[in-house]
């Protein structure tokens, strides 16, 4: 795997929006924008994983979306966190000392 790319464990929480919610319901992002009132251009950048889902629009999405807040922020967190592993993970050396 080029060191570029994210890991395929790591999906942006825009992908589940997209691929397990607006496509197969066949609603599109400004419908989802209209509902939720959240900006059209903030979805359409969450969905090509360009912006993060804050807790206002964790809270928005689970209305919606019938889920709970914390699945959408628990989302985002695991992504975050394995962008960040992968930055990390080369610079922080193992110490057998440790």
């Amino acid at each position: 795997m080029s060191k570029d790319r994210i890991p395929v464990s790591s999906i942006h929480p825009g992908k589940t929006i997209l691929e397990d919610y607006l496509t197969p319901l066949g609603i599109k992002p400004e419908k989802l924008a209209k509902t939720t009132h959240i900006k059209k251009k903030k979805i359409k950048k969450i969905i090509r994983g360009e912006k993060r889902i804050s807790r206002d629009t964790a809270l928005r999405l689970g209305i919606v979306f019938r889920t709970s807040p914390e699945f959408w922020l628990n989302l985002q967190q695991h992504y975050d966190l394995e962008v960040v592993k992968r930055r990390i993970k080369p610079l922080v050396k193992k110490n057998p000392d440790f």
